[in-house]
């Protein structure tokens, strides 16, 4: 295994050797420390693709996200054929910048699938101030910071929008309350938030914002730009990753020592219910000729006596010749 460079793995480090790693004639490996420092000081970035598990792509808005033990090395082409959006809500008319205690200031929003109820503190306000004290208020709400979520407000000519700043269809904002009428009009727009969509490979992948799946494992974030072929995302698999897929192979659930285990336990099973069979076998047979010596043990006893009756019948005949 060590002998190879790691599946997928291309660049100015693909081997043990130029980081000074190498093999002694028992087997053993030897470092040359000075071999190493040097390759650490010329191509430091390179070294750790050597051992674990790494992605590139061509694409700098495109980024390796993650794998599983099915994803397979080598060059993924990606195409993208719709970009991660954020959930909003867009105001219908120019805000009531005037909040008032008990009439306007209760809002009840729904962030992401999370609803919490708040007051806005009462005060007059210009379009840029509200917009910033209600984007305050919302993000010091317990019940949406729990939760890792947040919201920006913004304004323009007075309307307000409020956006989520997660991405996908998880993405959604909602308003009501007694101010809610005020702060956003009538009908404010919402918006649902997109998956990003792609095939990786030429297959579907499944979006989940902007992160994008391929069908072995294979993980992308796709932060913007086109839609379209956006490049390739090349997968390796370091040494580290190599030697842990060799020892699962032999010490894993499904590996060879477990299925030799498993193996063996079924042949003392077999080997146990075997015994259980002859043993049945033995009794039986033993009762068998239990029945049948009962039986000669009879007939040896009934010829016994018969025979002590003869005896006796030719004793008395002898005795009466005499006579």
């Amino acid at each position: 295994m060590f002998s190879a460079p790691p599946a997928g793995l291309e660049g100015p480090m693909t081997q043990l050797s130029q980081i000074g790693v190498t093999f002694q004639r028992d087997g053993s490996l030897a470092l040359d420390s000075s071999k190493l420092e040097k390759a650490v000081a010329s191509n430091f970035n390179e070294i750790g693709k050597l051992f674990a598990v790494a992605g590139t792509t061509s694409d700098s808005l495109i980024s390796y996200a993650g794998s599983t033990l099915a994803t397979k090395a080598g060059s993924n082409a990606v195409n993208i054929t719709a970009l991660a959006t954020k959930g909003q809500l867009a105001g219908t008319a120019a805000a009531n910048t005037t909040i008032t205690a008990g009439i306007n200031d209760e809002l009840t929003l729904t962030l992401n699938g999370i609803t919490s109820t708040f007051k806005l503190a009462a005060g007059s306000y210009n379009a840029a101030s509200l917009a910033a004290h209600l984007q305050a208020t919302i993000n010091g709400v317990a019940a949406f910071s729990s939760a890792g979520f947040t919201a920006k407000v913004s304004q323009d000519n007075g309307v307000l929008t409020i956006t989520s700043d997660r991405y996908g269809s998880a993405s959604t904002v909602t308003l009501t309350g007694a101010g809610a009428l005020d702060l956003l009009g009538d009908e404010p727009n919402a918006t649902t938030g997109v998956d990003v969509a792609g095939t990786i490979n030429g297959m579907a992948a499944t979006g989940s914002g902007q992160f994008l799946t391929g069908f072995d494992g294979l993980k992308i974030q796709v932060t913007g730009d086109a839609l379209g072929d956006r490049g390739t995302v090349d997968f390796s698999q370091g040494y580290a990753s190599q030697l842990s897929k060799l020892i699962d192979g032999f010490l894993g659930k499904e590996g060879l020592i477990s299925n030799r285990t498993d193996g063996l336990h079924q042949s003392i099973k077999d080997v146990g219910n075997s015994r259980d069979a002859l043993n049945v076998r033995l009794a039986r047979i033993e009762a068998q000729y239990r029945k049948q010596f009962t039986v000669l043990d009879v007939m040896i006893s009934n010829m016994t006596s018969t025979s002590n009756y003869l005896n006796q019948q030719l004793a008395a005949l002898a005795n009466f010749n005499k006579q």
